[in-house]
């Protein structure tokens, strides 16, 4: 005697369909796991090595006669060596 499964060829494919959706989610999962850690490793190395500064930067590319407004700017720390010294005499 055989044992044999007999499942109608429609929820075989609804199986398939499932399992290979369910693998694309876990990969996405890993994927973005696998992309943030390094991110924050390097951000942390970078802000050890680094004297930070806090800057005002504008969020989005702006016209050259544009008005830097609070609504357009944001707040960023960036590396001293990258800020001129200028800058820096006004500010401090």
């Amino acid at each position: 005697m055989k044992l044999i499964l007999k499942c109608p060829q429609l929820n075989r494919r609804w199986l398939v369909l499932g399992v290979a959706m369910a693998f694309g989610i876990v990969a996405t999962g890993l994927r973005h796991e696998g992309l943030q850690d390094p991110m924050v490793r390097l951000d942390a190395q970078v802000r050890a090595a680094h004297k930070m500064v806090s800057t005002v930067v504008a969020k989005k590319e702006l016209a050259r006669s544009a008005q830097m407004r609070l609504a357009v700017s944001a707040q960023r720390e960036i590396p001293a060596e990258y800020v001129s010294a200028k800058y820096l005499a006004i500010c401090l």
